[in-house]
């Protein structure tokens, strides 16, 4: 967190050839509350014979009484 909050982490298991969406505040209810804040994220495979991952980020907004009115996303970017 970039306001100094020690870091979080969850296992999440996911089947292969699978898709699997996080709502990153209901994942981690006990760090955000009810507020909004800023984070990031790692993704890791893990295990003897980690599995190649895709992995994006999206974000949608309502207006005008219009869900997911606006919303952008992109591939993450490789870190190793």
């Amino acid at each position: 967190f970039d306001d100094g909050t020690a870091p979080a982490s969850q296992v999440v298991t996911i089947g292969a050839s699978s898709r699997f969406n996080i709502h990153v505040p209901d994942l981690f209810a006990g760090v955000f509350g009810s507020s909004q804040r800023r984070f990031g994220v790692l993704v890791e495979s893990l295990g003897a014979s980690p599995a190649p991952l895709v992995v994006e980020w999206s974000v949608y907004s309502n207006a005008g009484g219009v869900s997911w009115a606006a919303g952008a996303s992109a591939p993450a970017m490789k870190l190793r």
